[in-house]
C-alpha cells in the first residue's frame, strides 16, 4: 500500500497490534498508522484500504497484516 509520513492520522484509536519486530500498528477512524519507534507511516483508502475506519487488525502466522474495516478486509 502506498503511504505518507504525516504521523498519527486520527486521535480515535480503535485497535492496537504489536508485531515481533517492534512495529506497532494503530487502527483509527482515518486509516492505519504504523510506528517503527522513529516515525509514523499512514495508510488510507488512497493507498488501497477498503475503508479508513479500521475495526480490527490481525497478524497472520506468515507475517501478513490484515485490516478489518467498515468497508471490508484489506491486506
Amino acid at each position: 500500500l502506498p503511504s505518507d509520513n504525516r504521523g498519527m492520522n486520527h486521535n480515535y484509536i480503535s485497535e492496537i497490534k504489536g508485531a515481533p519486530n517492534g512495529v506497532i500498528w494503530f487502527g483509527t477512524l482515518g486509516g492505519v498508522s504504523r510506528y517503527d519507534g522513529k516515525e509514523f507511516i499512514t495508510f488510507t483508502t488512497t493507498g488501497g484500504l477498503a475503508h479508513n475506519f479500521i475495526t480490527a487488525i490481525h497478524r497472520a502466522p506468515d507475517g501478513v497484516m490484515w485490516f478489518g474495516t467498515q468497508g471490508g478486509v484489506s491486506q
